[in-house]
């Protein structure tokens, strides 16, 4: 009766750390790659890139890596026609514990505000035997728009197609289905700010994302071949995932890098507060390009803005900031800094 009782409080002491995922855990990872503008950009050498093709290839090298899982690629190029037909415009791959099961285009057209064609091929495709999986998604793109900013040329060649905040978080809560993702990546300039992040909060536990221009617009994701459901910890693999990605773009940067790791359930409550707050609602205008550091901002700064942010911060080799030895890692549109 001794041993029982000892094998009950030694079976009670494993599950006390849900931090660890167990080996038996599965991984459904989900790429978003935006393709419809210019990525194309010129490294140090002055090679040329299209960074969303580039993406893309890490896509496929993931897939093709993840031996106890599922991942999900979606790729959104630019609108064509044969003659005054609209061909197909986007591209779509599903992978499977390494094999790759599934290859399909559709179409994009601008009913497909909510990416109805994406979650239809989702829902098609997933493996229905997954129980409870590690859910990660990534975005790749230009800066998601704010309500009352210009939301329709988000898309280069398709301008009926209207893009912003809000649309972008329904579309991943209709992918999070119910069950929060373990990771978000916004990968893109400008996004890592209080109103994305309070959006995104209910429907992922962790988001990484850039509170001001990243440059490549680009996020590396080599490093989710490491994902090891032995020791996977959420917070310990996503913050190896954004410095991983820092330090990829250090290499080839000489302008000013930040990448911003949230954890939502510490950032949520000051959030919260600072987006409630007249002063900040009244000097902050989502209308005007670029971000500042939200830490020049006193309603901002009087908050405890550190807690639950892990930053990577790199100043530029040149320009005002080359001499900035941090940054908040929250972003912010102002008109001026009050």
């Amino acid at each position: 009766m001794k041993r029982i009782f000892i094998l009950i409080l030694f079976c009670m002491g494993i599950n006390a750390y849900p931090e660890s995922a167990g080996p038996d855990v599965s991984v459904s990872i989900i790429y978003i790659i935006h393709g419809d503008g210019n990525y194309v950009y010129h490294d140090t050498s002055g090679n040329p890139h299209s960074s969303d093709e580039e993406i893309l290839a890490q896509a496929f090298y993931v897939g093709e890596h993840i031996k106890n899982g599922e991942v999900f690629i979606f790729h959104q190029k630019k609108a064509s026609k044969f003659l005054f037909f609209q061909k197909d415009d986007a591209d779509f791959y599903y992978f499977r514990n390494g094999e790759r099961m599934r290859e399909d285009t559709y179409r994009r057209d601008n009913s497909d505000l909510d990416f109805r064609e994406e979650l239809k091929l989702y829902k098609e495709s997933g493996d229905k035997k997954l129980i409870n999986p590690v859910k990660i998604l990534l975005y790749y793109g230009h800066e998601i728009p704010f309500p009352g900013r210009e939301v329709n040329t988000y898309n280069n060649t398709h301008p009926d197609i209207s893009f912003n905040d809000t649309l972008f978080t329904t579309i991943v809560k209709n992918f999070a289905a119910g069950k929060k993702f373990d990771l978000v990546v916004v990968s893109t300039c400008n996004n890592g700010t209080p109103e994305m992040v309070f959006l995104l909060s209910p429907y992922s536990k962790f988001i990484i994302a850039s509170p001001g221009d990243l440059h490549l617009s680009q996020i590396n994701s080599s490093y989710l071949e490491n994902l090891n459901m032995a020791d996977y910890m959420p917070f310990t693999f996503a913050k190896n995932f954004a410095g991983y990605a820092f330090n990829q773009l250090k290499k080839n940067t000489l302008t000013e890098i930040t990448i911003s790791l949230y954890d939502t359930e510490k950032t949520k409550p000051y959030v919260t507060d600072l987006l409630n707050n007249e002063n900040y609602k009244m000097n902050v205008g989502l209308d005007i390009p670029g971000n500042c550091d939200c830490s020049s901002i006193s309603t901002f700064k009087a908050k405890n803005i550190a807690e639950g942010v892990t930053v990577f911060y790199n100043p530029p080799a040149f320009g005002k900031n080359k001499n900035a030895k941090a940054h908040s890692g929250w972003g912010c549109k102002t008109v001026s800094i009050f």
